[in-house]
C-alpha cells in the first residue's frame, strides 16, 4: 500500500511546497512470499485465485522489503492491522463496498 502524503504530523504541518513522499503503509512482522500473499488472498475471498508459477524474469529482485517507518515518522501514525489476512481483508471489503455504490 503506497500513498503520496502532502500533510505530516496530524495535518498541522506541511512539507515544502510541492514536496511529496511515497510511503509504505503495510506492516508485517516478517517478509511475506508471493505464495503466502496468494494463499492469504484466497482465504479472504473464499474462492480459488487463478495464477501461474514461472521462472524469475531477468531483472526481478530476489527479495522485496518494505518498511512503514517513514510513514510512522512523518505522519505520527501507527498501523491498525498487523497480519496479512487483516490487510487483504480490509482492502477486499473496501473494494466490495465501492462496487456496490
Amino acid at each position: 500500500m503506497v500513498i503520496k502524503a502532502e500533510q505530516v504530523r496530524h495535518g498541522n504541518e506541511r512539507p515544502a511546497t510541492g514536496a511529496k513522499h511515497a510511503l509504505d503503509l503495510a506492516h508485517l512482522q516478517q517478509p511475506a512470499r508471493v505464495r503466502q500473499v496468494l494463499e492469504a488472498a484466497r482465504k479472504v475471498v473464499d474462492r480459488p485465485i487463478p495464477h501461474q508459477y514461472g521462472p524469475r524474469r531477468a531483472g526481478d529482485p530476489p527479495v522485496l522489503i518494505a518498511s512503514n517507518d517513514r510513514a510512522r515518522e512523518l505522519l505520527d501514525w501507527q498501523p491498525a492491522r498487523g497480519s496479512l489476512d487483516e490487510m487483504i481483508g480490509s482492502a477486499w471489503r473496501l473494494l466490495e463496498a465501492s462496487q456496490k455504490e
